[in-house]
């Protein structure tokens, strides 16, 4: 009986595609070759069916026909050969509306200048924009937004076919001109697609009230950015995410008031990340009563103001079960209002589970000199166990101050709430400030020192409970800029050799490091550098693993 032969495996479709393709074609190239030389008339039809089978066509990404177009049509710089207005680049591909509509993000920025923004609207005036405009205008004269310009600005948004509206030029009277350009006539309300917007030193108070914006996303109005009414974000707008508003002080008529805010997030309660800068106590009218606004989708909220209006706006909230992180920084002028805030706020409203976490800041740039601030007067009938233990208190005081009374201050304040587990602190210390912080926050993870003045022997001013580590949390400890001097060492080592005495792993991060600091042998301690020393080299011998960068970066 004859053997079976093994069946050859099958082909793959595209195999089987490629040669049923190729050998159609041959017999077609070959049908219409007989074809053209019988023909005795015209035969340029039959000679582009055949140049078209020629060779099989393999599809080129949109991606790559993308760059392609972009750098043949918009470039011309790099091809001076090509004649102004000359768009050869259309005869390349018979899909350019696929191409074009698989690349939006390539197609849809036209620039950051307005002449690049009008150079590209002549070539595609039906395509969708992007309109940012970060540079400034090069060439142009008064009136910097000609004619021309401001009507194709204005067909584009009659046309509804702008993506975004990002406006960062400092030339204040261009971006109100192209915002004027993108109002609707007045009396009319028109609905806009535009899912961007991120404003600076304009006054969009006519373009925000005259367009509703029901697929608005992202909401950036910033420095120097007029909106008068609020109301108008609220009614006009219903699906952000992402909000981020800085409410300058133009005169106590114009300043929005706490039922605005509260407006504005109860039509939009899709709100996922929400920031308001500069927030002031006046926007907050006497007696007005406390409803508490659901925000159920917020994940981070962050905000800088006087210590009463962050107080006032924050009890008027209610804050989500997994809620990620509230960041407030205190920018007031004195302790009272900072201490109100740190307590009532943080303490009695924010009724925080395990896991989130909560960042409270002080802006010591804007506090007066003169700050004198008991421990024992602080949060005075704050309910210290209504955050619990397991909370994250992050105190972050800037370092270009040199003030170290500030330190003291927030030191203070973290004094007065033992509940609470700080897990980071960052300031100019002293020995007696370094003292303070090992006292006050026995839970700490991150203790990020700077200019730290430690002296030798100061951990035994410290006391301590028998068989209880030092410290005992603690991950990752940070010097920046301390004494270089090796004398001055001593105290580093020993708090370090105190800190690894139960052979807890830490991070040592220090800028400027000096070799005779590596001489020290600390057991389960991994040092990381930032930077090398002065003559860039390295101790052999030394126990740690070096990670650092050159001077060139």
């Amino acid at each position: 009986m004859a053997s079976i032969p093994d069946t050859p495996p099958e082909p793959a479709a595209e195999q089987i595609s490629s040669i049923m393709g190729t050998e159609i074609n041959q017999h077609r190239i070959h049908h219409l070759e007989l074809q053209i030389r019988s023909a005795g008339g015209d035969t340029i039809e039959l000679k582009r069916a055949r140049n078209s089978l020629l060779n099989i066509s393999i599809r080129i990404p949109p991606e790559i026909l993308g760059h392609v177009f972009y750098w043949t049509v918009l470039e011309r710089r790099i091809l001076p050969r090509l004649r102004g207005g000359s768009l050869h680049v259309l005869l390349v591909c018979h899909y350019w509306q696929e191409v074009a509509s698989q690349t939006p993000r390539l197609w849809s920025f036209w620039g950051h200048l307005l002449v690049h923004w009008y150079q590209r609207f002549k070539l595609s005036r039906s395509v969708p924009a992007d309109l940012v405009l970060n540079g400034y205008i090069v060439g142009e004269r008064s009136p910097p937004v000609r004619e021309a310009l401001r009507l194709a600005l204005r067909e584009h948004a009659q046309t509804d076919i702008i993506n975004s509206v990002q406006l960062w030029n400092e030339r204040r009277p261009i971006l109100e001109q192209v915002l004027a350009a993108l109002t609707p006539d007045e009396g009319e309300v028109r609905t806009s697609s535009i899912r961007i917007i991120n404003l600076r030193l304009v006054n969009a108070s006519r373009f925000m009230a005259r367009l509703r914006f029901p697929q608005l996303t992202y909401l950036c109005l910033s420095t120097g950015t007029q909106v008068v009414d609020l109301r108008h974000l609220g009614e006009h707008t219903g699906a952000l995410s992402t909000l981020v508003l800085t409410l300058e002080n133009h005169g106590a008529s114009a300043l929005p008031t706490v039922s605005e805010l509260l407006l504005l997030f109860l039509y939009n309660p899709r709100l996922e990340d929400v920031t308001l800068h500069r927030l002031l106590s006046r926007i907050i009218p006497p007696g007005f009563p406390i409803i508490r606004v659901p925000l159920r989708n917020l994940k981070r909220l962050t905000i800088d103001g006087e210590a009463q209006s962050i107080f006032q706006l924050m009890k008027r909230l209610a804050y989500p079960a997994d809620l990620e992180a509230i960041s407030l920084m205190v920018a007031d002028y004195g302790p009272s209002s900072i201490c109100d805030t740190l307590g009532k706020v943080a303490l009695d409203y924010f009724q925080l589970q395990s896991g989130r976490r909560v960042e409270v800041g002080i802006d010591v740039r804007t506090l007066r000199k003169s700050i004198s601030v008991q421990a024992d007067s602080i949060l005075e009938g704050a309910d210290g166990n209504a955050m619990g233990t397991s909370a994250r208190f992050i105190v972050y005081v800037p370092l270009f101050t040199g003030r170290r009374q500030y330190v003291q201050l927030c030191l203070d304040l973290v004094g007065c709430v033992p509940p609470l587990e700080v897990t980071a602190f960052r300031g100019e210390l002293s020995a007696r400030i370094v003292q303070r912080v090992i006292k006050t926050m026995p839970n700490i993870l991150d203790l990020h020192l700077v200019h730290a003045e430690l002296e030798p022997g100061f951990l035994r001013h410290i006391p301590t409970t028998p068989n209880v580590r030092l410290l005992p949390s603690l991950r990752r400890l940070c010097l920046e800029e301390s004494s270089t001097h090796e004398g001055s060492w001593q105290p580093l080592v020993e708090l370090l050799a105190e800190l690894s005495a139960d052979g807890n792993d830490i991070s040592l991060t220090m800028l400027e490091p000096q070799e005779h600091i590596c001489r020290h042998v600390l057991r389960n301690i991994e040092l990381l550098v930032a930077a090398f020393d002065v003559d860039g080299s390295v101790d052999a011998d030394c126990p740690f693993d070096w990670c650092g960068v050159t001077e060139e970066g």
